[in-house]
């Protein structure tokens, strides 16, 4: 007998096996109780999440024998050829290979014909984003005003595609992405009806590298699931899945702030030397620092939100407390906005090293770890200035043009400009970095041609003789000798 893949022989076939999609089963079960059914529906969602399968089931109750119902017996001839695609009255379309005008004026002319042994005429037509404008207009026509026994499920991983005129004729569903925890469970539940055991180690890893598609993990899962008849197979798992493991960014982060050059360097040449993907790398480093930033702000609280094992959560919950938000953000965004270099490059991970190695002069701690190595940062005004320039962009702007006196590891000696900002703003700021603050104002020099420009004696020469002024020009003691 030929082998079943575990993505079509365990795709649900009742609103009540879709994992994850309850917000969305349920309005559709009471839509169908209590006879409330659109024309029109559109499924949106990234692939791998049950628009298809949802489409399909809502499609066989309502045309199941039995139907409409909520739960369609799967039996019946309308039922069977439904689930196979083969149904003359619920045909399925494919938005890319069928998107022009031609192809939606045939539908439309079967649109026309009472449905043969069903009650509904209903047509599937998935990623309709892919359709051209003008079969985009041809459709919306039938849209508008379609015969009462016909109904439309579009399905598209990109709405904002969909023209406003068509997606106001139709009820959208978004189907969210699943997490980790629901992927792991439908594995384990499918996992025990074949008889086979995985360990929740491996399993995580699959749901994650599957990013939110339940069908991406049961594909995933086939291939795991062969190297697991064998001891020495299950030594090759993590090669196959090219998976990165959280503990790896940690250490990167944590050597960063170590100033630990050497093993930056050394982790990123085995990564190119082992062929890693650096593309995959650098996204996944990209979703690891949005993580780090959210455990930053919400401290234990985002435990609920960040899908990672406790051995790695509780190394990144550690690590947040060492590293500021702006050194953080500053490795994120130079990551994203490098990612095309990285990705096109045939050297990606020198595109990386420099990256990582240029926030080592940028890694602002922590309050707490800023006063563990407050001799370090008392020294280093130019890190001083970088701080102000991220955190407090107006304190910065006054320090920058400030005349520095005196500079020590506990006291620092300034002159600033009178009236730009209060000096008492200035030294709290200073505080955190020095014992003593000395803060000297100067008041602020008119430039000579101000002066002349404003002084009334000249004001009062050019209204009288009617002059004007030519040049003006500022001579010092020496020059007049």
């Amino acid at each position: 007998m030929t082998h079943k893949v575990l993505a079509l022989k365990f795709r649900p076939q009742q609103f009540s096996d879709i994992v994850g999609q309850e917000h969305i089963t349920k309005t559709l079960i009471n839509s169908i109780k209590h006879n409330r059914i659109a024309h029109a529906y559109l499924f949106t969602g990234s692939r791998g999440v049950g628009k298809t399968t949802t489409a399909r089931i809502l499609a066989k109750s309502l045309n199941c024998k039995n139907g409409p119902t909520i739960t369609p017996c799967n039996q019946c001839k309308n039922c069977i050829e439904i689930s196979k695609s083969i149904s003359l009255d619920v045909e399925e379309i494919d938005g890319a290979s069928n998107r022009g005008i031609n192809e939606i004026r045939e539908l439309k002319e079967k649109a026309q014909y009472q449905p043969i042994n069903s009650k509904y005429k209903i047509f599937i037509i998935d990623e309709v984003h892919m359709l051209t404008n003008e079969a985009f207009n041809a459709l919306l026509k039938i849209l508008e005003e379609p015969p009462k026994f016909v109904i439309f499920i579009l399905a598209t991983t990109e709405p904002h595609k969909i023209p406003p005129t068509i997606h106001s004729r139709c009820q959208r569903f978004d189907f969210k992405r699943l997490s980790i925890k629901e992927i792991i469970l439908n594995m384990k539940n499918i996992l025990k009806k074949e008889g086979y055991e995985i360990d929740d180690t491996t399993l995580f890893k699959i749901a994650k590298k599957a990013d939110g598609s339940m069908r991406d993990a049961l594909s995933i899962l086939e291939q795991v699931i062969n190297f697991y008849f064998d001891e020495e197979g299950r030594k090759y798992v993590d090669a196959f899945l090219n998976y990165i493991d959280t503990s790896l960014f940690n250490e990167l982060i944590d050597n960063i702030l170590k100033d630990d050059k050497e093993q930056i360097i050394e982790k990123l040449k085995k990564l190119y030397f082992n062929g890693t993907d650096f593309k995959n790398f650098t996204q996944e480093f990209i979703e690891y620092l949005e993580n780090l930033i959210l455990i930053k702000t919400l401290h234990e609280n985002a435990k609920d939100y960040v899908q990672e094992t406790p051995e790695n959560l509780n190394e990144m919950i550690n690590l947040s407390k060492k590293c500021s938000e702006e050194f953080l953000q500053n490795l994120l965004l130079d990551l994203t906005n490098n990612f095309d270099k990285i990705k096109y490059s045939e050297f990606p991970h020198i595109h990386l090293e420099l990256i990582l190695l240029k926030n080592f002069s940028q890694k602002f701690f922590d309050t707490g770890e800023r006063l563990e190595k407050k001799e370090e940062a008392k020294k280093d005004w130019n890190e001083i200035l970088n701080y102000f320039s991220l955190k407090k962009p107006l304190i910065y702007g006054v320090l920058s043009k400030a005349n520095v006196l005196k500079i020590d590891s506990d006291e620092i000696s300034i002159e600033i400009e009178k009236g730009i900002i209060d000096k008492n703003k200035i030294k709290e700021a200073l505080n955190n970095y020095f014992k003593k603050v000395t803060i000297i104002e100067k008041e602020k020099k008119i430039p000579f041609k101000h002066e002349v420009l404003n002084h009334p004696v000249v004001n009062d020469i050019l209204t009288i003789f009617g002059g004007e002024i030519v040049k003006i020009v500022e001579y010092n003691n020496k020059q007049r000798n």
